[in-house]
């Protein structure tokens, strides 16, 4: 099996993908975006990072049953025939192919201490999808009671997916937080100056793939066992600097 990471830019037109709601090919690419047509014939635009995450999860889900099939088979063989190589598990990249600095993993900390409120509002003919893709990364369906999850009243299909986190802190704070060159922190328009909002979708996956769920107080070493050992250092000074009241 091919162990090369695929990524946003290796799709083709013509050739065929597979994500949880099903197969498709690719008909075109229009910037960060696919058109595409599932073998059912539905229609459909796609982010390309986001599924080159959810194709890169798939292929990692299926090497690693691969390995534990191999392990299982090579144990029930006589030790005389069991020099075969097994299959080395490849680890999971959280980055979407871009590099995150000590900063970043430090915001991060404070972010995840911080965080009111993780929340999607997705449009209708976007929300199976949408659920689909998430069950992807988390590994769990969204539970009907979540918070954080709403559904606009309208399909008006110029309307994108609203991913967004809000979190608490103070001017000063919020200047010294750095989530990379295109994440933009603005105000809460409910509470301007102590509370602020981070609307991109794909830092928001981002966070998905980390750890970070839908709703308020967010589970802190989850989100922690998702950082890269070189940097929990980094994220363990993010949640000191949150933990002190300003």
């Amino acid at each position: 099996m091919n162990s090369a990471k695929f990524s946003a830019g290796d799709f083709q037109v013509g050739s065929r993908y597979r994500n949880r709601i099903g197969t498709y090919e690719v008909k075109a690419i229009e910037g960060n975006y696919v058109r595409v047509v599932y073998d059912d014939g539905r229609e459909d635009t796609l982010n390309t990072e986001m599924q080159a995450r959810i194709i890169e999860n798939i292929r990692l889900s299926a090497m690693q049953q691969e390995t534990v099939s191999s392990q299982s088979s090579h144990r029930t063989r006589r030790r005389g025939i069991s020099r075969r190589a097994t299959t080395t598990r490849v680890p999971h990249s959280r980055s979407g192919g871009v590099a995150k600095g000590r900063r970043y993993y430090q915001s991060v900390g404070f972010l995840a201490l911080r965080a009111t409120l993780v929340e999607a509002i997705v449009i209708p003919s976007r929300q199976m999808r949408f659920e689909a893709e998430y069950e992807d990364i988390t590994g769990s369906p969204i539970a009907s009671e979540v918070t954080g999850l709403s559904v606009h009243n309208r399909d008006i299909q110029k309307w994108g997916d609203q991913l967004r986190v809000t979190f608490e802190a103070s001017s000063v704070e919020k200047d010294s937080l750095d989530f990379g060159p295109d994440v933009s922190v603005v105000n809460d328009p409910g509470n301007r100056g102590q509370s602020w909002r981070i609307n991109r979708n794909s830092f928001w996956w981002d966070l998905v793939q980390l750890g970070f769920r839908l709703g308020g107080n967010q589970d802190v070493d989850a989100i922690r066992e998702g950082v890269p050992s070189g940097h929990k250092s980094a994220f363990d000074q993010g949640l000191q600097l949150a933990s002190q009241r300003r």
